[in-house]
């Protein structure tokens, strides 16, 4: 029995600083959904996995923080810990991140930085650009600055102490992030240089660059794929799916024990028709104006494959999710337009 590719629509969380794209989730605080089937993706697979995919957009700098080991977050939060690593997608001219403490410090020390407000002569910054990665395991001050959208790869957990937040009038947890920081660095964090593969304790992640055709066996319980540029196919066997930037999806047995076999393949799509559908879907499409919508479709369950278009008020609709390129009102007009013509071709399709 071959296993089934899963293509996964995201918890959407709109932050103070920007906002969160939980692409694969099954955490209670955020749980992506299966692509035009109106369940959770937890449900659907019977299970909590262990990691969390996430992109981030930092408009402004999120907060100082720290995240806990698994040892300390169990035993107070009855939650795992946080070890986590970014794949810079888009980064602005000189842009940086936090990323560790001044060396020297130690429980009391650091604490005296936060009293005296110095904290922010004692972190240590590092420059990125798209494509870098970096690597925050647990016990890590660090905070993404604005100007910088990521993906990230983290443990099942949801549980940051924040240690400063720039002014925001945010709960703070000073006392249990002293408790948490690594503070003689005993676990590297920073930027991985030439990186194609790294493997934590936690989770292994890695760059595969696809020109034609790339195929894709292994024997684990599940693999996930996320687009970072460019677009194509993926294909299970049982059908080929649409890949765009940023799509995630996971190849998963999930009816059997971890160990079974799968297979997958990406390939380039060859050519695009350009069909009056595909203008009109074009034009229509509000996405262009800044808006995401979500959950347009369903099935009545992961057996029935026919897709039904949902009432337009059960969709989920994002305002100024993105940069706008077209303003509401030129769309709008655009809109009106398109009600008013009745041309037709020969085929009396319309003709646009």
């Amino acid at each position: 029995m071959k296993s089934k590719i899963l293509k996964l629509e995201p918890f959407y969380s709109k932050k103070i600083w920007g906002y969160e794209q939980w692409l694969l989730s099954t955490h209670k605080n955020g749980k992506s959904r299966i692509e035009n089937i109106d369940i959770d993706f937890s449900k659907y697979i019977g299970k909590e996995l262990p990691i969390i995919k996430k992109i981030i957009k930092a408009n402004s700098a999120l907060s100082v923080q720290v995240h806990p080991d698994n040892k300390y977050s169990k035993e107070n939060e009855n939650e795992n810990g946080k070890t986590e690593c970014w794949y810079i997608l888009e980064a602005d001219e000189n842009a940086t991140l936090i990323c560790g403490i001044k060396d020297g410090h130690n429980k009391q020390s650091f604490f005296e930085v936060i009293k005296k407000d110095l904290l922010e002569l004692n972190l240590e910054s590092i420059s990125v650009k798209s494509g870098d990665v970096i690597y925050i395991p647990a016990g890590t001050v660090h905070a993404i600055n604005g100007g910088i959208k990521l993906l990230e790869i983290q443990q099942n957990s949801d549980i940051t102490y924040r240690i400063y937040d720039w002014g925001r009038d945010r709960e703070m947890h000073i006392d249990k992030a002293l408790e948490v920081i690594d503070y003689e660095k005993k676990n590297k964090c920073g930027k991985i240089s030439n990186f194609s593969k790294l493997e934590t304790p936690y989770f292994t992640i890695e760059k595969v660059i696809v020109n034609d055709l790339y195929n894709d066996k292994v024997k684990k319980d599940f693999y996930v794929y996320t687009v970072i540029n460019g677009d194509g196919y993926i294909s299970d066997g049982y059908e080929n799916i649409k890949l765009n930037k940023e799509d995630t999806l996971t190849p998963m047995d999930y009816k059997r024990e971890k160990g079974s076999e799968f297979y997958t393949g990406f390939k380039k799509e060859i050519r695009s028709k350009w069909t009056h559908v595909n203008v009109l879907r074009i034009l229509k499409n509000p996405v262009y104006k800044g808006i995401l919508i979500q959950g347009r479709e369903t099935t009545p369950n992961y057996k029935v494959k026919k897709r039904i278009t949902k009432d337009k008020s059960k969709w989920s609709k994002v305002e100024k999710n993105h940069e706008a390129i077209i303003s509401p009102v030129d769309f709008d007009n655009v809109q009106d337009l398109l009600r008013m013509d009745t041309r037709t071709g020969n085929t009396e399709e319309k003709v646009y």
